[in-house]
C-alpha cells in the first residue's frame, strides 16, 4: 500500500474510532455498494438459487445487457423503490 494512502486510512481510522483494518472493510464495502458493475452476473441455479421462469428470463436479459445499460436499469429500480416507499 502506497505510503500516502496508509497515511490517511490511518488518519481516518483514528477519526473514526475504528482499526485501520475496520476502516478498510467499511471503505471496500462501500465503494462495491455504490458500483454496480462490480456486483457478479447470477447464473441460473448458481449458488443453490431456485429461480422461477419470470426471474430466469429477467437475469438472462441483465446478463446480456452493456455496463451502461445495468447501471441505468438499478438506477431506475432504485428511483421506483424510492417512489414507492412515499
Amino acid at each position: 500500500m502506497p505510503e500516502d494512502l496508509k497515511k490517511r486510512i490511518a488518519k481516518s481510522a483514528k477519526t473514526n474510532r475504528r482499526s485501520m483494518n475496520a476502516e478498510l472493510i467499511l471503505r471496500l464495502q462501500h465503494s462495491i455498494e455504490q458500483d454496480p458493475t462490480l456486483i457478479p452476473e447470477i447464473r441460473e441455479n448458481s449458488d443453490g438459487y431456485k429461480l422461477t421462469e419470470d426471474q430466469s428470463a429477467l437475469l438472462k436479459v441483465y446478463n446480456g445487457m452493456s455496463t451502461r445499460r445495468r447501471r441505468a436499469l438499478l438506477e431506475f429500480l432504485k428511483g421506483m423503490d424510492l417512489a414507492e416507499s412515499k
